[in-house]
């Protein structure tokens, strides 16, 4: 056990004399300074430390302002906390002129989710090898590093709620290293590291890591950075990035969306000198362009396009964005929104002006249901889930339709339908959670989505990109939507309760109708080229390298490298139920395990080294059995060399087709 000291000294005295210093009551070290093994704290002290300075802790705790003049080394520094648990707001210095001193801790600590409003100063250098947070729950930490001052922190950072850092002159802060010297006035990421978190950065980002939006559950949404981003990184915009300044050449930006339920925004003062590249810009994403108006966004190979009344901007893109659905809206603040909506956006309904999206009709307009004359609208439903914070989350998650999966033109292009959202065929309506088949029906796992429904006089098939579905049928569940009035539902089930006096055609859930459609369904998607393999392409994953076996039927060897003790044993993985007629195993399926083992040595099954990813253990009724993955099973080797695998049997897995093109058979018919 470390001994405990509390500064009695004046300003401005000497870290190393003992005479500085009162040993807590109940121990016996008088005559003696704290050392590397000891802990040592200051409580209602304001004023400079100076003089060699070491200790296992050092708290600054309630009411400290305290200067470390000297240089030396801690185990860890708790701002805003003493060694009882008390916590308030505390401010601590490094150094109190340009340079000189040195302090180098392993981990450091913004006070507790309990604790005050701390702040860090740096005007010397802070050398942080382990773990920085700046911020805890729901109190900010700021940190100023003023001209000459510098901040090294070996590891990826995190920062809580309406924390701050500001970079001051030639002051430097360096995520990634706590030995590269920085940037002058600028926050550098280096390759590998990551910012995590919301607030604000004052100053310039050099960024070849990443910069990443994240609450951590907080309120706080915004990460704002006052002067230009540039480097080789990326932006992962999960929540809203505010960005004063340029966007350099080589920022790959991400527009992910839907972090903890929210929209991402990216929102940039100076769009035209924005330089970088979108890499991803996923539904429910939003990018601000400031002090700019355009009505007319269009996407093509390489570049998003922006019309309109300022003068016409094209930003870079990389990737495939063919998919999407691009609008204009005026933004809140000021300027122009460029959006993908997600159901809403990508979904063109038939209507007597031509294929309209669906966010864009309006109540009155007329639509052309099946075997009908067109009709107007009479409400428009609108509301957006997020499945991170549903009890079920496979209940909001979209559904998409590929491209002709049900005929030829059927939908035109791929489709995104809520689960329960009814598709006619043959005769029937049969919500789409139904039809799933994992080739040409996918369920897909996003955080956000915003759902549209279409409600006319009388419940009918619509034109969906040339898809057969449901127009809305009130069920008692019009509360569920943002704009139905009424309490909003936390949860809203979409499923359909009352069909036989209002519906337009059967619901079907079960029984020999929903066999024949799956059966039709599958069969559609060998025709469109989708293969199924039993070969699981399996292989070990350590921190990304992928590390193939050696394979004998079903053995698998793999050498593994000797800096990793916890691995990945990853794998094609698909649900049985999405290949079957009928009912069948709806779990998600990797490979069955039936032995393990590490340099000679055979695992249990039920070890505790085989962590996430692993289903329960299934016994074959001779004393032995297998576990299935899900397809992305956590491994601890233990630092072990080769990891001998054994399988029971392997999953059908559906293979794409090669060229990633929908190919339409000749002479296919429509299904109405």
């Amino acid at each position: 056990m470390p001994t405990n000291y509390t500064w009695t000294g004046a300003s401005s005295a000497n870290w190393a004399a003992a005479i500085n210093w009162q040993d807590l009551p109940g121990t016996n070290d008088t005559g003696l300074a704290p050392g590397p093994t000891d802990a040592a704290q200051f409580i209602a002290f304001s004023g400079d430390v100076a003089g060699a300075v070491a200790a296992d802790v050092v708290y600054v705790g309630p009411g400290s302002n305290v200067t470390l003049d000297g240089s030396g080394s801690f185990s860890a520094v708790m701002l805003g906390q003493d060694n009882a648990g008390n916590l308030s707001d505390a401010t601590l210095r490094i150094g109190s002129s340009a340079g000189g001193n040195v302090i180098s801790v392993t981990n450091f600590y913004f006070g507790s989710p309990l604790g005050g409003n701390d702040t860090l100063l740096a005007t010397g250098t802070l050398a942080v090898s382990g773990v920085l947070t700046i911020g805890a729950g729901d109190h900010p930490g700021t940190v100023a590093v003023n001209g000459g001052g510098e901040i090294a922190f070996a590891q990826s950072l995190s920062m809580f709620d309406d924390s701050s850092i500001s970079l001051a002159g030639s002051g430097r802060f360096v995520v990634g290293s706590d030995t590269v010297a920085g940037t002058s006035g600028a926050l550098e990421i280096e390759a590998g590291a990551n910012l995590n978190g919301t607030g604000s950065i004052l100053g310039n980002v050099v960024d070849n890591g990443g910069l990443v939006t994240d609450n951590f559950g907080s309120p706080a949404t915004t990460l704002s950075v006052s002067g230009n981003v540039t480097g080789s990184g990326s932006l992962n915009v999960n929540l809203e990035l505010d960005v004063s300044g340029g966007i350099g050449g080589g920022i790959a930006i991400n527009l992910l969306g839907g972090g903890a339920g929210l929209p991402g925004i990216l929102r940039l003062a100076q769009p035209t000198n924005e330089a970088g590249t979108i890499a991803t810009f996923s539904a429910g994403s939003t990018l601000a362009l400031s002090g700019l108006s355009f009505d007319h966004v269009v996407w093509q190979p390489g570049s998003l396009t922006m019309t309109g009344a300022s003068p016409t901007l094209t930003l870079a893109t990389s990737g495939d964005f063919s998919h999407l659905t691009f609008t204009t809206q005026a933004d809140a603040i000021s300027g122009t929104d460029v959006v993908v909506a997600c159901f809403a956006g990508g979904t063109r309904i038939r209507a007597v002006a031509g294929e309209r999206e669906v966010s864009r009709l309006r109540v009155g307009e007329l639509v052309v249901p099946m075997g009908g004359a067109a009709v107007p609208i009479r409400w428009i439903g609108r509301r957006r889930l997020r499945g991170g914070r549903h009890p079920r989350p496979w209940d909001v998650w979209p559904v998409r339709i590929r491209a002709h999966a049900f005929g030829a033109d059927q939908p035109t292009r791929d489709v995104r339908l809520s689960p329960d959202h009814g598709v006619f065929i043959d005769g029937v309506l049969i919500p789409i959670r139904h039809l799933i088949n994992g080739a040409t029906i996918v369920q897909e796992e996003i955080e956000a989505i915003t759902y549209w429904h279409v409600e006319l006089d009388r419940h009918a098939i619509l034109f969906a990109d040339g898809l057969l579905a449901e127009s809305y049928l009130d069920t008692g569940n019009r509360a569920a939507f943002d704009n139905g009035g009424g309490a909003l539902q936390l949860h809203p089930d979409f499923a359909r309760r009352v069909w036989e006096s209002r519906g337009c055609a059967p619901l079907v859930l079960d029984g020999a109708a929903l066999v024949a459609a799956r059966r039709h369904l599958l069969a559609r998607a060998r025709r469109l080229g989708h293969v199924l393999t039993r070969d699981p392409a399996l292989q070990i994953l350590a921190d990304g390298r992928e590390i193939a076996p050696e394979v004998s039927g079903l053995r698998y060897r793999f050498h593994l490298p000797p800096a990793f003790s916890s691995v990945r044993l990853a794998s094609r993985r698909a649900v049985p139920a999405h290949l079957s007629e009928g009912p069948g195993d709806h779990r998600r399926l990797g490979v069955a395990v039936a032995r393990i083992v590490m340099d000679g040595t055979p695992l249990a099954l039920d070890d505790a080294r085989l962590a996430a990813g692993w289903h329960d253990q299934e016994p074959d009724g001779a004393g032995a059995g297998w576990r299935w993955t899900d397809g992305d099973a956590g491994f601890a080797t233990g630092g072990a060399r080769v990891l001998d695998i054994t399988l029971a049997m392997t999953a059908r897995y559906w293979l794409t087709p090669a060229t990633g093109q929908v190919m339409r058979p000749a002479g296919a018919r429509r299904r109405h």
